[in-house]
């Protein structure tokens, strides 16, 4: 008898290879966020998904897990300790890169360094267009695809029947406020895309999303009107942007 003892990552890594379709959302913030969105839309157009991320999603049931499909596996890839270089996924989104985890890194340009080599494992890196030129990201996986506000452009080799070029679109208001929380959307709106989702009910999905677990949640208004919220940012730029 034998018993293998694999870490998180390992076992993770292991399940989620075996998916035909496997998308992987990393980035200093906003990647529990992003792919809960992705995960909500996954199970609202009843896409064959299966989602592991790291907050609670309503649309799950309250838990951070859904296993709806063999199809599609989204999951949340966390950059500590080099844990996402496990994960070979056809889409990798990056919400940004914004130097943490230093007491593993040591230094930016180790922290830089792992998501340069984190996309080079991906057939598609998506990223938002200011942040991928940055850091240096585009060109690094086979096809970058570069997100703004209104359009999404698909630059080097054709990914899932998209070919190179520009692609114009408008997200919808959201029910969870904050201009990151909308470059996150805008991210998870161009994933739908990449799967060749229905746009309009992608974009219905995505305006109806509710929020997650400790990420800008209302717990509730006091007696004098103020908003108690409860938020996972620890980082000074997530308190900045919370703020």
């Amino acid at each position: 008898f034998h018993t293998q003892i694999l870490s998180y990552p390992e076992a993770l890594a292991d399940v989620f290879h075996t998916f035909p379709m496997k998308i992987a959302v990393a980035g200093a913030h906003g990647k529990s966020t992003t792919s809960a969105m992705i995960g909500t839309f996954l199970h609202d157009l009843q896409a064959q998904g299966t989602t592991i991320t790291g907050t609670l999603v309503k649309a799950f049931n309250g838990r951070n897990i859904s296993a709806e499909g063999q199809k599609i596996m989204n999951i949340e890839a966390c950059e500590y300790r080099n844990a996402f270089l496990k994960y070979k996924p056809d889409i990798a989104v990056v919400t940004n890169i914004d130097p943490d985890h230093l007491d593993f890194f040591k230094t930016e340009t180790a922290y830089l360094d792992a998501f340069h080599v984190f996309a080079r494992t991906a057939k598609c890196l998506v990223m938002l267009t200011d942040e991928a030129e940055k850091k240096g990201m585009i060109g690094l996986a086979p096809t970058t695809v570069l997100v703004s506000a209104d359009v999404f452009e698909v630059r080097g080799s054709a990914f899932n029947g998209i070919e190179p070029g520009k692609y114009s679109y408008t997200l919808p208001t959201l029910l969870v406020p904050g201009d990151h929380i909308r470059l996150d959307a805008q991210l998870a709106y161009v994933v739908s895309q990449l799967l060749w989702l229905d746009a309009e009910a992608s974009k219905k999905s995505l305006a109806q999303y509710p929020g997650s677990w400790r990420r800008m949640e209302v717990i509730r208004t006091t007696k004098n009107s103020n908003l108690l919220m409860s938020d996972y940012g620890h980082h000074p730029t997530e308190i900045i942007a919370t703020l």
